[in-house]
Parts: C-alpha cells; structure tokens; sequence
C-alpha cells in the first residue's frame, strides 16, 4: 500500500472517509515498493524453555525475569506478559485492560543494550543504546534506519521497554505510560479486595464479546492504539447496557489492525498538516509517511487518527485527544474539582473535596501529579478552542449529557507542550485546562467515567481522595470489594 509516483494524493480528504473515496482493487498508481534493511518483525528464536502456568494462577501482569553478570555488573532482563483467567474459571466482577498495543507501539531499541537496575527509556526520538550498532531500533515514533516511516511491528519480538519498572520521559519524575504505571491501579485494587481480570489488547482484538461477562471494564494507562474489532465491541458493550471506567489519556487515538496469526500490529501515520490559516504542524509531531499511505495493508481500510476515520472515540467514551507535554516534572497539573455536588463525590464514601478543591497528586501536591504526559478534553471545549475549520473538514457537535466533575489544570507551560484543535492543529489552552473529568450516561447506552489524563492511575495510593471516587464509581457501577 506505498504510493507510487503516478498515485494522485489529492484523491484522498485528509479529515475524513467518503463514501467510495478510493477504490484500492482498481487502482493502478498505487505501485510503489519501500525496503528498509533493519525491518524485523519475528526474530524466529528457536524456543529452548518452556514454563506452564497453572489453571489456578492468579489472573494478573506477570514477569518472567532472568538474572545474570555482565561485564562485572549484576543485571536483570524481565519480560512482563500477561495470564488471563482460566477459560473453565467464573470471570471477576471488574475487566481490566492493559495497554499492550501501546507498549508495542513505543517498543524501540528491542535489542538495547542490558542495564543495572531500572532502565529510563528516553523519548521516542532517541532509543537505548543498541547492543549492535546492526540491530533494528526503530518504533512507531522513530524511522528506520534509512528515514522510511515505520508502519509495521512485531509482536514476536523483544520488549525490554515494557519491563514492569522501567521509566520514561521526563527524568526525574518517576513517570512511566507502561507497565509501572498500570501495576498503580493493580496494586490498588487488590489492596482494597476488588477481583479483576486482566486482558491484552491482543485479547480484546481477537474476543470483543469477552465484554459482556463483566460488570465494568477499566481502560488503563495510555490506551493509544485500537483496532476496528476493538472500538466497535467497547461501543456495543456499553449499548448494551456497560460501563466503563478509563483511567487513560490520549486514549482510542490510532486505528491499528494485525495480521491473520496476530503476530504484526499495522498502523499508518501519514504527514497530514492541517489545512490551516498557518498550514503549521503540531509541535513535535511524530514522523510519518507521504499523504495518500493511510491505507492498512493487512485490511485495505483507512488508517491514522480514528477521528478522521468519521469514528471519534468521544462518540463512544466522551473525550478525545487534546495534546501533550515532556519537558519536565513541574509540567505536571492537577484535578480540581468542578462540581463538588455531584452524587460520585459523596456516595457512598464522602471523598471531602469541596468546589475548586484540588486532588489527583501526592500530599502537599508532590509529585505524582495526575495532569501530564498526554490529555483528553470533551469536544464541547475543544470547539472552544478550534479556531479554523479546514477545507472539506467538519466540526462536530458536543455531546450531550456530559457531567465535568473536574478539569484537570496546569499552571505551569513547558518547552515541549503541544495543544491540539480537533483537527490537530496548534492552539492554545484555555487557562491550562487540559483534561476534563467526566460522568456520561449516555444517549445510546451505558454509563462512562473518563480521567481525561494518562496519569490518572499514577496517583493512586497516594491519594486517598481520589481512591475514595474511584471507590464510589466502581460501586455505582456494580463493582464491590469482595
């Protein structure tokens, strides 16, 4: 699906589907062909060990963990997956989601060199040290090796980015979008005695129906990338009557798709600046392909942002994307409380935040701080701030029935900030509003509880008033300690 130079990108509309917009089985132009010689998406290693994990084993994030010297040093090399409850076994009240399509997708430097202690993953745009100059360390945010975009990654492959206590941008802040960050709510829910089962992105891919033998489901961490089967089951489960609880930013952002054995994850970010006054892209954003290559090879649809696939995930979960921030630990903001009245802060624990009360951070509003990383507000605030709707482009309507409990606030501006209009064009924040918490009923099923912000999760057990919310959602969502 690469672009040849006959192929005529101006057929495709950069902000949405039409109806028989390309017809891929008769197009001619599109005879292009890419090679990148570090591409790798299976290493075909030859199994030597083999571990059986028993039916009574607790559902959960687990870690295979091999010790060893290297060069005179004592290192360790975990390798986190995740067990599924036993198909025979009665399912937990509560489904827990683990963000895998996400780990995959920033999965760079898979061959890094091994270190002592927890590694700091940089951002995307420098990997690890490679452990051979030759070795692939390419993802979705970095090119190979040569420049090409990068569309595809393997799911048989190494991952040492997604080790259950390795940390990301910024430095210093003890931050984490992977697996340090979702064992927060992990750990959180077991303290408190609620029984959850854990599942892949993978896993809902291959089983959306799996929804509907839970009470509620948690989106968790930095739930980014969403495939077709995905999206349309988390809709229809919560038609038919679900709910929802997403403690995740950026969240339902990229349409993905995987091969026939789901052993390769497809994605296509293709340079599309926005048809803007200042023809500006947003800062900082990551590289892709030419125009025209949003098509999946794996399925023949369109790719790239879901919203301009005519299928907003605020449709489904009330909020979308609104930009992001990396530059350092002071660029992290905090809830405060919007509608102190609302039944959520009161039953059936009394979480004593009152109007303009702040929570979502450590004592004395240390570190960690919910309000950071990645963000997502309601479209109602982001037709505030969209100022130019491009050519052929159409701005949607709010949705109704959203309750804000909180908007999430940073004071403080960093050198990397990007906020984003709903086309993804560059705007400015309103006041440093860049997250809304929100209870949504909505209109065509089921009950929604959205964070707004990838640090949602980070925060707890060390916030007890936000615990005591989450407590009081999950209750009114049919979910109790058992």
């Amino acid at each position: 699906m690469i672009a040849g130079p006959a192929f005529d990108a101006a057929r495709v509309p950069r902000f949405s589907r039409r109806e028989g917009e390309h017809d891929l089985a008769a197009d001619t132009t599109r005879a292009g062909l890419r090679f990148a010689s570090d591409d790798l998406v299976d290493c075909r290693w030859t199994e030597t060990h083999r571990v059986h994990i028993p039916a009574e084993v607790q559902p959960g994030l687990h870690v295979g963990r091999f010790q060893f010297d290297l060069e005179g040093r004592a290192c360790r090399y975990d390798v986190t997956f995740v067990v599924r409850r036993a198909p025979t076994a009665h399912p937990a009240p509560l489904l827990v989601l683990c963000a895998t399509n996400s780990w995959r997708a920033y999965a760079s430097s898979p061959f890094a060199r091994n270190v002592a202690g927890a590694a700091q993953w940089p951002r995307r745009a420098a990997p690890m040290p490679n452990s051979h100059p030759q070795a692939p360390s390419y993802n979705h945010y970095t090119p190979h090796r040569k420049g090409q975009p990068t569309y595809f990654a393997g799911l048989r492959m190494p991952w040492p980015s997604a080790a259950p206590d390795a940390l990301y941008a910024p430095e210093g802040s003890g931050f984490c979008h992977g697996p340090r960050l979702e064992r927060c709510l992990h750990a959180w829910l077991e303290r408190h005695g609620y029984a959850y089962d854990l599942v892949s992105d993978l896993d809902l891919h291959r089983d959306p129906a799996l929804l509907g033998r839970y009470r509620s489901v948690v989106i968790n961490g930095h739930s980014e990338y969403w495939s077709a089967p995905a999206f349309e089951g988390l809709d229809g489960y919560l038609r038919d009557g679900g709910t929802a609880v997403v403690l995740s930013g950026n969240t339902m952002y990229w349409r993905v798709s995987f091969n026939e054995e789901g052993t390769v994850m497809e994605q296509r970010k293709t340079l599309t600046p926005p048809d803007t006054h200042d023809g500006a892209l947003p800062k900082h954003a990551a590289p892709g392909g030419a125009h025209g290559e949003q098509y999946h090879s794996q399925d023949g649809q369109r790719g790239g942002l879901w919203r301009f696939n005519d299928r907003s995930c605020s449709d489904v979960i009330g909020l979308e994307t609104a930009g992001w921030a990396f530059a350092d630990a002071d660029d992290f903001g905090v809830y405060h409380v919007h509608d102190a009245d609302h039944f959520l802060y009161h039953q059936p624990h009394q979480t004593g935040l009152g109007q303009g009360d702040t929570f979502g951070h450590a004592p004395g509003g240390a570190l960690p701080r919910a309000i950071g990383h990645e963000w997502d507000l309601s479209i109602a605030t982001l037709r505030r701030m969209t100022h130019h709707v491009p050519e052929g482009a159409v701005l949607p309507a709010a949705h109704e029935g959203i309750q804000v409990l909180a908007q999430g606030i940073r004071r403080v501006p960093g050198a990397m900030d990007a906020y984003l209009d709903y086309f993804e064009g560059a705007t400015e924040s309103l006041d440093g509003l860049s997250a809304e918490m929100i209870y949504w009923e909505r209109p065509q099923g089921g009950r929604v509880f959205h964070a707004g912000a990838v640090g949602a999760g980070w925060v707890l057990g060390v916030d007890p008033a936000f615990g005591l919310l989450l407590r009081n959602v999950l209750h009114h969502f049919g979910v109790k300690p058992t």
